[in-house]
């Protein structure tokens, strides 16, 4: 082999690029400024811009200036927890890999300052190890595969047809900077290959020892600092595959380079037990300790990186700390500052807002000029009352004028009446039994379903048990008028389905003839008797799809799907306007809220920031109570976002935020309008200008923040054809003003 053909070659293409600086005019004026809601997973570090990424288990990418210690950017970028974050180099993209560990994998690209996801791409297996190529060409990653590398386009998602050989599984790799060589890694074998990225012809190969990891490219880029098999810190000739230079360094975490100097960050854990940061050079073939930390680096510290002569960690509280040098103390650089809301309810003018431990009401003239009016808020009646909501509260319509609140870790008396007048709540006459799945309510009834496969029609008025049902593989269940309708998994047999239509006075059972094996979600629209399920169907490839399915016509004989997406989305809803018969669902894959008409799906106004979990509709707008806690208006007519209403966690309870698309905010008290609450990333205005008390409003302008406008839902959705014309007629006949009769009657 002719090793100095290599080292002309290969490593010299290495070289570092510069980042360019990007043009920030797409950022949100106005930002909340929050650390993470769950441990930190990643933090990367943009030199050249002054940049710091971080990720998390929240699903949330979060981009600092840690100069300023602006929030620059907050994207809600994936519903499953974020395990690695790849930078582009032109400074505006950035890669994401997000798993929930088992069989959901999601490799997406986003502009980071417009906010746009750019695309979406689902690998079938485990990602090893994910990087963009010098020149943001390709996404270059590994699977637990024999057929290691998977190569995509950067700038579309599609996986390119190249370096097709069985490769084993690959568990580091980098790519020349003139991306037609990539050098491989394999922990079984310890085989180094540098091969052709296109064909995948070798073009030499190395023995190395197996079992190396913790792989961090040196500025002498013939070598690698790396984690042995025997814990210590390495150095390895990657023309040879010998390790040059070991040292005991404790119990490894991470290894990296410092971006401004030869050094070698060492994360480690010492032999009596405590964790510090080593600085190492390799010089003159040997590896030397410079440094250690002589300050203990706190225990629930999960990353650190390093910037300039400052360290920056996360932790499994989802902060991030600094250190502004090696031997002080860490400083508390941002902090998760919003309390989760559970859910909301909306009547007239008054907006109750349900946490774990309070149940914010707030009446104000500001919930009537949000979209467009700079007038000055003239009054707010705010109450707060302390609840014991915690996980899975939620308040229950029963259709009529009656709200229930149900808050399941209350074990006493876990449904009540609530009055959505003053707030408060009365217990009712009812027995709870244990392993609740579903609950929903109707006129003076509540239909329960348990883990252990009862249902039951139950009077909350009396206690009154109405009828029951028992079997296996209940998911949902809704009450209607004339029946009961039951989603639940498909066990086989010519009586079974997804879905079973029940009639409460004579139990006799139905099955409903549906494409789904598993029904998680039901939705009702009585004015036009049309029952909307969401399950999950496999295609002919045998691959899982979630789809929407509408059933209406005299014994709900017609049906039709509505929506379909590739994978499982086992957490989306439906809920329906009952004046229109409009649709709306969570069912999305890009993480917005699509609206069906009755002929066509259409997306409302997505916000980068949220991901919508349950929806609310009310008067003009469809409330998103979202997976990070906050909540968001949008006007269900236009489609447009309307505000952000975040909880504030503070020592005194109900303090909350709210913000408009066009930078302009409301706080519920003066002093939360500071930097500690708010980032503004703008030299024209100041926040105080930007607070609907203010005396004078600002010229703003009427353009949205978010940089390039989101593509036309048409795009995604409208196929050309023309409407259906059994939808059209029957959108046309049965008018909700007249109360005309429903298909099914």
């Amino acid at each position: 082999m002719n090793t100095r053909g290599l080292v002309k070659l290969f490593l010299p293409a290495l070289a570092a690029i510069l980042l360019p600086l990007p043009d920030l005019a797409g950022q949100p004026l106005v930002t909340v400024r929050s650390g993470h809601g769950a441990p930190v997973t990643a933090i990367k570090v943009q030199s050249p811009a002054n940049r710091l990424f971080s990720v998390g288990q929240d699903g949330n990418l979060k981009v600092w200036e840690p100069t300023t210690e602006k929030l620059l950017q907050t994207i809600r970028a994936d519903r499953l927890p974020i395990r690695s974050i790849s930078l582009f180099p032109d400074g505006n993209r950035v890669a994401i890999y997000a798993t929930d560990g088992r069989r959901n994998h999601r490799i997406s690209v986003w502009d980071w300052v417009s906010g746009e996801r750019l695309f979406l791409h689902t690998p079938e297996e485990e990602v090893l190890s994910m990087e963009v190529s010098p020149q943001g060409s390709y996404i270059i990653y590994s699977v637990p595969d024999l057929r290691s590398l998977r190569i995509l386009d950067a700038g579309t998602g599609r996986q390119l047809p190249f370096l097709r050989q069985s490769t084993g599984i690959i568990s580091w790799f980098v790519t020349a900077a003139g991306e037609e060589r990539v050098m491989t890694y394999a922990p079984s074998s310890g085989a180094i290959v540098y091969r052709n990225i296109v064909t995948g012809t070798s073009a030499g190969t190395f023995q190395a020892p197996p079992d190396l990891d913790l792989f961090t490219l040196l500025d002498q880029r013939r070598y690698a600092a790396v984690r042995t098999a025997s814990g210590l810190l390495g150095v390895l000739d990657l023309l040879n595959g010998s390790i040059v230079s070991e040292v005991l360094a404790g119990e490894i975490e991470s290894i990296q380079k410092d971006p401004g100097g030869p050094d070698i960050l060492v994360f480690s854990r010492s032999i009596v037990g405590g964790r510090t940061v080593r600085r190492y050079r390799f010089q003159d073939g040997r590896l030397t300790q410079r440094f250690e930390t002589r300050r203990a680096v706190p225990e629930e510290i999960t990353h650190v990186t390093v910037m300039g002569r400052e360290l920056f960690g996360g932790d499994s509280r989802g902060r991030l700390l600094r250190w502004a040098a090696f031997e002080s103390e860490p400083i508390e650089f941002a902090r998760n500052i919003t309390e989760p809301v559970r859910d909301l309810f909306f009547t007239g003018d008054r907006l109750f807002l349900l946490a774990a431990e309070e149940l914010i009401s707030v009446s104000s003239d500001f919930f009537g000029q949000i979209q467009r009016t700079d007038r000055e808020v003239s009054y707010v009646d705010q109450r707060v009352l302390t609840v014991q909501a915690g996980a899975g509260a939620r308040f229950l319509a029963t259709g009529g004028s009656e709200i229930l609140l149900w808050t399941p870790e209350h074990r006493e008396t876990p449904l009540r009446r609530f009055n959505q007048f003053s707030g408060a709540t009365s217990p009712l006459p009812i027995t709870i039994p244990p392993g609740i799945v579903s609950l929903t309510a109707h006129g003076d009834e509540v239909l329960l379903l348990t883990r252990a496969g009862l249902m039951q029609l139950v009077n909350y008025n009396t206690g009154t048990e109405v009828m029951t049902y028992r079997g296996s593989g209940f998911q949902t269940a809704i009450r209607t008028d004339r029946e009961v309708f039951l989603g639940k998994a498909y066990e086989g047999g010519v009586l079974d389905s997804a879905i079973l239509r029940i009639d409460p006075d004579t139990g006799q059972t139905v099955p409903m003839e549906t494409e789904a094996r598993l029904v998680f979600a039901l939705s009702y629209d009585h004015q036009r008797g049309r029952l909307f399920a969401i399950g999950v169907v496999a295609d002919r490839s045998g691959n899982l799809n979630t789809v929407i399915e509408v059933f209406d016509g005299p014994n709900y004989g017609r049906r039709r799907t509505i929506l379909e997406i590739p994978g499982e989305h086992l957490d989306v809803q439906v809920v329906v306007d009952p004046a229109r018969g409009t649709a709306y669902t969570t069912l999305d894959d890009r993480g917005g809220i699509l609206r069906w008409d009755g002929a066509r799906i259409t997306e409302l106004s997505r916000n980068q920031a949220h991901i919508p979990r349950r929806l609310v509709l009310s008067g003009n707008y469809v409330f998103a109570v979202n997976w990070d806690g906050t909540v968001s208006l949008i006007d269900r007519f236009s489609g447009d976002a309307v505000i952000d209403i975040v909880v504030i966690d503070s020592p005194r309870r109900g303090d909350w935020v709210a913000l408009r698309p066009d930078g302009r905010f409301f706080v519920s008290r003066s002093v939360l309008a500071g930097e500690s609450i708010f980032s503004l990333n703008s030299d024209t205005h100041t926040l105080q200008e930007l607070v609907f008390e203010s005396a004078a409003a600002p010229i703003i302008p009427q353009r949205p923040p978010g940089g390039v406008p989101s593509r036309s839902p048409a795009d995604r959705f409208d196929t050309g054809r023309s409407r259906i014309p059994e939808v059209e007629h029957e959108t046309e006949q049965f008018d909700p003003d007249s109360g005309s009769p429903a298909p099914s009657s």
